[in-house]
């Protein structure tokens, strides 16, 4: 029983580091002399598609040009493939399970101390600009703030994120009028996230009455529409057409859905007691026959959001790779801004992912319920004054709660003992990563409030558990991307598995039965309504 309850601690604590309470540890008394810290996060940034972690590609240069000159960590890692609870474990150097915050919807409590508030406290001004819904002020991430920049990306809003030619102008108006001073400055960039559609796509849905063109829109984009109609006395005829051209690898499942946000607003136009759905499979036109009985002209406002089901390979890929060049762009954007102002000398930079994305392979796309290597492994790269440049930590693997006690150690501050994170700028100070010789990463599926995947470490092998598929034992140096089983799930009684794997075996069932305690242990309100339209649209609730 000792022996459970020792384990249960150790994961939800994250395997190690301090406890809260511990005290502070202290700074590099030798930290250089850093005046702006910035911190750009790259939603659902797949490794594998960025130059610093692929050579092969080519669509990244500005990332690149950043980690020639700056160190790489090769083996960075998120506790689970969700925005809210990674992001807020870079802030507050603490595992999602410390904090609570497991699931995107989930409320950082005030007691958890962010960057930002120690920054300040040391004088540093500071503000956020974020691009993704999730990331709005319901999350509480703005703690430390002093400014936090969510504009237009809420559940009120007309859609749920926004491109990195909206967040960058936002962030270059700030960074002006603070030149002078000592700041840090979170830029999130979100680009790549699903709904994969980029700033040029072409409409794939028309809506015609009686013949007549009333607008064109991308469903695709999931916005929220709004088309506005008058109906002269009589009869019409409402024709959704869609516009999409078919892709060679459509499944059969693939299809363009239309759903009316309040249908109830054509019931006045119908005939005979007739309805319409709320959902709508677009593989032909849609025809809707209206009649306005009376003497006037009346108005129908109607109003509708859409995506593409079960969108291939084909369209996905090509898109997702535009979207990270989209975002790379304005990362460059916004180091080039540091230059013309004469203020990039004394800046550090710390560009992490949050998590990754299933692009198909293993038969998977998205992120949240899977615990694959497609979703746990992050970039994380850091240039500026006393990082040595052109080095590649590849020895020890680092996770994203050790970035802010990372920052805070390089510019010579105390971390405080409640980051159970590890400072790791000693991989480059001579006093050696901060190895872990365990931790557990886990996915979970918001619409039902469960975990889906549970992962083990211990540096290079991984056990990984999936509700849908692909469980077994990895070597992850030899294989990255679990390409090939050393062993399926099983008992651990097994004489030819390797020792690592034999322990994680042994210790997943009481690791598993921890993290879903965990989970279930959360203080979580019921979300409202247009949260919950939120969270679905961007692939959390399931589509």
């Amino acid at each position: 029983m000792l022996l459970l309850a020792v384990l249960a601690a150790a994961v939800l604590a994250g395997c190690g580091g301090e406890p809260p309470g511990a005290g502070d540890r202290p700074g590099d008394p030798a930290a250089p002399p850093v005046r702006r810290v910035v911190l750009v996060t790259f939603d659902t940034l797949h490794v594998d598609l960025s130059g610093p972690y692929n050579p092969a590609v080519d669509h990244t240069p500005h990332l690149d040009r950043l980690a020639a000159g700056g160190v790489v960590f090769e083996h960075a890692y998120t506790r689970v493939p969700l925005t809210v609870p990674s992001h807020a474990s870079m802030l507050t150097g603490r595992p999602p399970t410390e904090l609570a915050v497991m699931d995107n919807g989930d409320r950082l409590a005030a007691p958890a101390e962010t960057l930002a508030e120690i920054l300040g406290r040391h004088g540093y001004r500071t503000a956020a600009f974020v691009s993704l819904g999730v990331l709005g002020p319901n999350a509480n991430l703005t703690q430390g703030f002093e400014h936090y920049d969510a504009e237009g990306v809420g559940p009120e809003a007309s859609r749920w994120y926004r491109r990195a030619d909206e967040v960058l102008p936002a962030a270059r108006r700030w960074i002006e009028e603070e030149a002078t001073e000592r700041f840090l400055l979170w830029v999130h960039f979100s680009d790549p996230h699903e709904p994969y559609v980029t700033r040029d796509a072409p409409p794939d849905l028309r809506l015609e009455l009686d013949g007549s063109p009333v607008g064109e829109w991308t469903l695709a984009a999931k916005e929220r529409s709004r088309a506005t109609l008058v109906l002269e006395p009589g009869r019409h005829r409402l024709v959704w057409r869609p516009l999409r051209e078919p892709h060679p690898d459509d499944r059969p499942s693939t299809a363009l859905i239309l759903r009316l946000r309040e249908p109830a607003a054509l019931a006045p136009f119908l005939e005979g007691g007739a309805s319409v759905p709320e959902e709508v499979a677009l593989g032909a036109p849609w025809t809707v026959e209206l009649v306005n009985r009376t003497d006037a002209a009346a108005e129908l406002a109607i109003g509708f959001t859409g995506y593409l089901r079960h969108a291939p390979p084909a369209q996905v890929l090509p898109a997702y790779d535009r979207l990270v060049a989209w975002a790379d762009q304005h990362f460059g954007e916004l180091r080039a801004l540091f230059e013309r102002m004469g203020i990039a000398g004394d800046t550090l930079w710390v560009v992490a992912s949050d998590h990754g994305e299933g692009l198909f392979r293993h038969r998977s796309i998205g992120h949240a319920s899977n615990a694959q290597e497609d979703q746990l492994r992050v970039m994380w790269l850091m240039a500026g004054p006393g990082v040595p440049v052109g080095r590649r930590l590849g020895s020890a693997p680092v996770l994203l709660e050790d970035l802010a006690p990372t920052v805070l150690a390089h510019l010579g501050l105390a971390v405080p003992g409640s980051m159970s994170g590890r400072p790791q700028n000693g991989c480059w100070t001579g006093a050696g990563c901060a190895g872990r010789e365990e931790w557990w990463a886990y996915g979970v599926r918001g619409a039902r409030g469960r975990i889906t995947a549970v992962a083990g470490y211990r540096w290079p092998y991984k056990l990984l558990w999936q509700l849908q598929g692909h469980s077994g034992g990895f070597e992850l140096l030899a294989d990255p991307w679990e390409e090939s089983k050393l062993v399926r799930l099983r008992n651990a009684d097994d004489a030819d598995l390797p020792a690592e794997l034999t322990r994680l075996n042994k210790r997943y069932p009481e690791a598993r039965a921890a993290l879903e305690r965990a989970l279930a242990s959360r203080q979580r309100e019921e979300h409202a309504p247009e949260v919950k339209e939120m969270l679905e649209a961007l692939g959390y609730l399931g589509n």
